[in-house]
C-alpha cells in the first residue's frame, strides 16, 4: 500500500489553522467529523494545515510510520478510535510521527502495537498530546525531542521490548523528553519492562532535557519493579506531586546541584526512593 497524503481543503478548516493559539489551547473533546478530514487508511502523510479525525479503528500493515505529521496547526483527533500494528511492537517506527512543524494536537484515541506509540521530532514546538492511550510498544511509548511540548492526560501501558521481533532493545521508556521545557502534566505510566541483562532499564518517565515541569503523575509497576520511576537528569527541572510504586529507584536526579527540586511527591515500595534530589519537602 502506498502512503496517502492529505491536504485539507475546507475553508473552515483552513480558518481554524491559521489560529495557531487555537490548535494549543482546544480542549481534548472529540472533533464533529463534519468539520474534519476523515483519515480512512494507513499510512498516511499529514502536509497541510486543518483538522483531521478518525471514524473507525484502522491497522498499518506497513512497516513504516503509521501517520506523519508534517504541517503547523494541525489537529489529529482519534475520536476514541485505535491506530495498531499488525503484531505487538512488530515495527521499528512510531504509530504517529510529528515530524515537523508547530502547534500540533493529537488526542482522543488509542497506538499499539509499535516501536514507540508517539514520537515527537527535533522540529516540533509547542505541540500539545492529550487524552492517549499507547500501549503494547517494544520501546518506548512516548518519545519527546522537539522543546516545549505539553503532555498530559495520557495512559501509557505494557511497555516492553520483548514484545516483538524488531528490535530487542536493551531499555524501555513510559515517557522520555530529550527535548527540555516541556510539561509532562497528569498521566498515567504502567508496566514498562525489559528482559533482564547487564544494560537493561526500564523507566517510567525520563525528562534529560531539562527545564521541564513534572507534575501530578501516577508510575507504576505490577510485577517486575521499575528501575527508575522518575528521572530528571537535565537541569533546572521540577518534580511535583508524583507517585512512584514498586521500583527499585523512586525518584533519580543528576549529581548536579539544582538538577531535580522535588515536592510533595511520594514513593512506596522503592528500594531507594530519592536520588540527588534537591528536596523542596513533604517528599515521602
Amino acid at each position: 500500500m502506498k502512503r496517502l497524503i492529505l491536504v485539507g481543503f475546507s475553508l473552515v478548516l483552513s480558518l481554524v489553522a491559521s489560529i495557531p493559539n487555537l490548535q494549543a489551547s482546544a480542549s481534548s473533546g472529540p472533533l464533529d467529523t463534519a468539520f474534519c478530514t476523515v483519515i480512512d487508511s494507513l499510512p498516511v502523510t499529514i502536509s497541510t494545515p486543518g483538522n483531521y479525525c478518525l471514524k473507525r479503528n484502522l491497522v498499518c500493515t506497513e512497516s513504516d510510520a503509521a501517520v506523519i505529521i508534517a504541517a503547523s496547526n494541525v489537529t489529529l483527533d482519534l475520536n476514541g478510535y485505535e491506530i495498531a500494528g499488525t503484531a505487538p511492537g512488530s515495527f521499528s517506527w512510531p504509530g504517529v510521527w510529528l515530524a515537523s512543524g508547530s502547534n500540533v494536537t493529537l488526542q482522543n484515541g488509542t497506538v499499539r502495537g509499535f516501536q514507540s506509540g508517539v514520537l515527537v521530532d527535533r522540529p516540533v514546538r509547542s505541540s500539545v498530546i492529550q487524552s492517549m492511550v499507547l500501549k503494547d510498544c517494544s520501546h518506548l511509548g512516548m518519545q519527546i525531542m522537539g522543546s516545549g511540548q505539553l503532555i498530559r492526560g495520557n495512559r501509557i501501558l505494557n511497555i516492553n521490548p520483548g514484545l516483538g521481533s524488531a528490535p530487542n532493545y536493551a531499555e524501555a521508556y513510559g515517557v522520555i523528553d530529550t527535548g527540555g521545557s516541556s510539561r509532562i502534566i497528569d498521566n498515567d505510566v504502567m508496566d514498562v519492562s525489559c528482559p533482564s541483562g547487564p544494560t537493561s532499564a526500564a523507566i517510567g518517565i525520563s525528562a534529560p532535557g531539562g527545564f521541564s515541569i513534572v507534575e501530578n503523575n501516577r508510575i507504576s509497576n505490577s510485577a517486575t519493579p521499575l528501575d527508575i520511576g522518575l528521572s530528571c537528569q537535565g537541569p533546572n527541572s521540577v518534580a511535583v506531586n508524583n507517585r512512584v510504586l514498586n521500583a527499585n529507584r523512586g525518584y533519580v536526579a543528576s549529581p548536579h546541584s539544582g538538577s531535580m527540586v522535588c515536592r510533595d511527591n511520594l514513593a512506596v515500595k522503592c528500594t531507594t526512593p530519592y536520588t540527588n534530589i534537591v528536596d523542596a519537602g513533604n517528599n515521602h
